[in-house]
């Protein structure tokens, strides 16, 4: 029997389907899941609220001899996961990190544009950032922003790069329209604060996601 999850704030569709035991792709195609497609285009940003629709495990069955020996791999997954930093709007370029998640380190160095990419597990949650020489640390909750197309996801996007500092909603008033138009004037688009598909475009391509 198909169950319906509800996505919470922080979800993801991939750590969702790996807590119930399935693949992405299994789930991602279902005809009960049409309406999410068409709606979510980033299969890994959801907004709190979105209805996930879960099928019933099918089990397989696979023959083989007696008193032989039978191996069997187990397909494991991990996403990739990409951070821009920037300070006053300058990309933190060429610096070194470490990266912690699930109690593993990685390291790397920025790019040009401030930009890390790592694999990560896909249901990890928190994941803390150490920053150039002195090991500046930054907290990484994962999964904690929505789609583009939501006011909110907009406004966390440009918490995340410092161009705003007001209460996530989905109010685009006053603060968030001068914050669209700080980030427009970096980037050197017009707008004056206006919220267009090009701004919106920039916004996820800076960002990183």
């Amino acid at each position: 029997m198909t169950k319906i999850i509800t996505a919470r704030e922080g979800d993801c569709f991939i750590n969702i389907c790996k807590q119930e035991g399935f693949f992405w792709e299994t789930i991602w195609e279902l005809p009960e899941n049409l309406t999410l497609r068409e709606k979510r285009q980033n299969l890994n940003i959801l907004k709190k609220g979105d209805c996930i629709y879960i099928c019933d495990r099918q089990l397989k069955e696979y023959s083989g001899q007696t008193e032989q020996l039978h191996k069997f791999r187990v397909k494991t997954l991990k996403v990739n996961f990409t951070l821009t930093l920037l300070n006053l709007g300058e990309p933190r370029a060429n610096e070194n990190y470490i990266l912690k998640v699930d109690g593993k380190s990685q390291s790397g160095c920025t790019d040009e544009e401030g930009k890390l990419s790592e694999m990560i597990p896909p249901d990890a949650r928190y994941g803390l950032l150490l920053l150039g020489e002195n090991r500046e640390e930054i907290t990484i909750n994962f999964g904690y922003v929505d789609p583009i197309d939501e006011i909110s996801g907009v406004q966390r996007r440009l918490q995340n790069l410092g161009f705003y500092e007001g209460a996530i909603s989905d109010e685009l008033n006053l603060e968030t329209a001068a914050a669209v138009a700080e980030f427009q004037r970096s980037v050197e688009l017009p707008g004056e604060g206006e919220l267009n598909d090009e701004t919106r475009q920039k916004l996820v391509e800076v960002h990183g996601s």
